[in-house]
């Protein structure tokens, strides 16, 4: 085995943070928190070595939620699955 090569990796996660930088500012300025997630995968494909490199993190908050009553002795409906063009 090949020994992992370090300096790629901090040079590839150093890239996606400017490369999102004005993004993450602009996330920071506006609520004054942010997440960012790095991740790092080692795999081996169709033989060589990989690493895949990724970055995440949350432009705008998303929040949704949904609350119903609900009975045990209530029946089940059948639904009909929608037709595609309909």
């Amino acid at each position: 085995m090949e020994k992992i090569p370090l300096n790629q990796v901090k040079e590839k996660i150093d890239n996606l943070l400017h490369r999102h930088k004005g993004q993450v500012e602009e996330v920071w300025l506006r609520d004054s928190k942010v997440g960012i997630n790095i991740s790092v995968k080692l795999f081996v494909k169709d033989g060589r070595n990989n690493c895949a490199v990724a970055i995440s993190f949350t432009k705008e908050k998303i929040r949704d939620a949904s609350s119903f009553p609900w009975n045990e002795k209530q029946i089940e409906l059948p639904v009909k699955e929608a037709k595609e063009g309909s």
